[in-house]
């Protein structure tokens, strides 16, 4: 008993220090941060799982009580592990990315002027999708890297090497976007779920209506009527939706006004975890949402 208490021990001793990330886009940036060091990491959320429906699991909390380091968008954005994070020890170290320095923080966008009856906002004034500006993923990766660095100086070098490429992707994927949206510049489009503020600011793309119903729920009848207004009037022809919303329930909208449709995932859930997958969700946005804007 005395040999196996040792082991334990032993075990605990060596096992490596846990960093968490609560969404893809964080962990393929600590991929790629903390690449050639011994440090595990782990995504918390699934990737088919929305953060404004996720319930922690007991594996997860398990998981968070483990962790020396977790990396999130914002208190509010995930909301339900609010409990969970109540219980981290002194020692553990929480980073909320939307107060990290050089971090744009948008409100949310009111639509009430344009026949939007029905819409809301899941996120109090602020709006949390921040890693969809370029500009923000790098002051994402940037907060990331000192933040590992403070606290493993012992692999501080090996941190701010790699911070280097993933940068320099991120700058890349930025001018691809740039340059794939700039013949649709001024063009409008409407979508499910205002998720994409960040990402059409950048870019000069204008969001003209959301359907504003959330999971689950049927679009009015009132609500249908103004979106119909909304595409005649402004020569709309792009209805934007993610993985977790079907365009099925606006197939008479879509059929009667011929719009082209694109799946836009915010979160890079359809797409492999690599170091670079947060660059390449940035592409494959432009890409998706350029395709639905052509004539």
């Amino acid at each position: 008993m005395l040999l196996l208490s040792a082991c334990n021990s032993a075990d605990k001793a060596t096992e490596a220090p846990l960093i968490i990330s609560t969404i893809k886009p964080i962990q393929s940036m600590t991929l790629a941060i903390t690449a050639g060091t011994p440090l595990q990491t782990r995504q918390l959320l699934p990737d088919n799982v929305s953060p404004h429906q996720y319930s922690v699991r007991p594996s997860d909390a398990s998981a968070l009580a483990q962790a020396e380091v977790i990396i999130r968008i914002d208190a509010e954005f995930e909301a339900q592990l609010d409990k969970a994070l109540q219980q981290l020890k002194p020692q553990q170290q929480l980073l909320t990315l939307s107060a990290a320095p050089h971090i744009t923080l948008l409100s949310t966008r009111d639509l009430s002027d344009s026949h939007h009856e029905d819409e809301h906002h899941e996120h109090g004034i602020k709006d949390l999708h921040l890693w969809l500006d370029a500009d923000n993923g790098i002051a994402m990766a940037q907060a990331i890297t000192q933040t590992l660095s403070q606290r493993y100086p012992q692999y501080a070098k090996t941190f701010n090497t790699n911070a280097e490429p993933l940068i320099a992707a991120i700058q890349q994927a930025d001018q691809s976007a740039r340059q794939q949206l700039l013949p649709f510049k001024g063009q409008g489009y409407i979508t499910f779920h205002d998720a994409w503020q960040y990402f059409d600011r950048r870019y000069g793309i204008q969001l003209k209506a959301t359907v504003g119903t959330g999971l689950g729920h049927q679009v009015s009848a009132k609500h249908l009527q103004s979106l119909y207004q909304t595409v005649q009037q402004d020569g709309v022809k792009c209805l934007l939706y993610e993985p977790q919303f079907s365009p099925t329930a606006l197939a008479s909208l879509v059929a009667e006004l011929n719009l082209h449709t694109a799946t836009l995932d915010g979160l890079g859930s359809q797409l492999p975890l690599t170091t670079r997958t947060y660059p390449e969700l940035l592409v494959q946005a432009a890409d998706q949402l350029a395709h639905c804007l052509q004539p």
